[in-house]
């Protein structure tokens, strides 16, 4: 399968754990804070340029170094593949999910930007949207209750299906939008028709099992690991399948090791 990662659907995994020992957590994450963002700290994310965007002076300003917003042929070819993607997070503080940001569709909404152009600069910030406060939130997708409610009722396959109507990327025809606030000096582009505002995510004690069975039902490469929409890491289907794999084989040689001691 040229090393891509692979969950066969007929096999019986013997894993045991929770999401949270096998996720990366967000201390060794990275992810894009929403608050004060340019355009010029995007693209040192997504190019691998030598700039830290979650990274503040004392002021809190971005350590940015000004720059242009073109993307020729040397950008294209510096594309980081380090990362699929990046959860976006309202602040630091609170660490409260706005969505989840492929790196393909980071670099598209750059290049839109550069493109429109619009009085864009460097400097420009960018709008990942607003926060709602979590305790009033019903709209958390997370699998591990709804699964837990429906497993009685035999429905798991029914919520696997209705879940992931609630993924979606958002391909606009046009440009990043861009708008005036109330402070005339202000100018922000608008990042939110790129983003998954719904990304599938499970509590990080939910089983192991649990989080293969959705992997294999959703055909997904990430479920963030999150409680009352706050991060706690991110689980991809790499971390999965090493899982799985690493567990079965020390399942397989115990087994062996009972049934037939004299060969070890």
């Amino acid at each position: 399968m040229h090393d891509y990662p692979y969950l066969e659907k007929e096999r019986k995994y013997n894993v045991t754990g929770t999401a949270r020992g096998i996720m990366t957590p967000v201390h060794d994450l990275v992810f894009i804070n929403a608050q004060n963002q340019t355009l010029e700290s995007l693209k040192s994310l997504l190019f691998n340029e030598p700039l830290n965007p979650n990274k503040r002076n004392a002021n809190g300003s971005s350590n940015i170094h000004q720059g242009d917003l073109n993307y020729n042929s040397s950008h294209i070819s510096n594309f980081s593949n380090q990362y699929q993607g990046f959860p976006v997070i309202s602040s630091i503080e609170s660490m409260y999910i706005l969505g989840y940001l492929s790196s393909n569709d980071l670099r598209l909404g750059l290049e839109m930007a550069s493109i429109n152009r619009n009085g864009f600069s460097p400097s420009t910030k960018c709008f990942f949207g607003y926060t709602s406060d979590p305790d009033n939130d019903s709209s958390e997708t997370d699998l591990y209750s709804d699964r837990a409610a429906a497993s009685s009722s035999g429905a798991t396959n029914e919520i696997y299906s209705n879940s992931r109507s609630a993924i979606g990327s958002y391909f606009p025809d046009t440009g990043p939008e861009f708008f005036d606030y109330d402070d005339n000096e202000s100018v922000y582009v608008d990042l939110r028709p790129y983003m998954d505002h719904s990304p599938i995510t499970v509590f990080p004690d939910s089983p192991i099992d649990l989080v293969i069975d959705i992997f294999r039902q959703l055909g997904i490469r990430y479920v963030l690991v999150a409680k009352n929409r706050v991060l706690y890491g991110i689980i991809t289907k790499k971390d999965v399948l090493k899982c799985a794999n690493e567990m079965d084989v020390s399942f397989t040689s115990s087994i062996l090791h009972y049934l037939f001691p004299s060969i070890w």
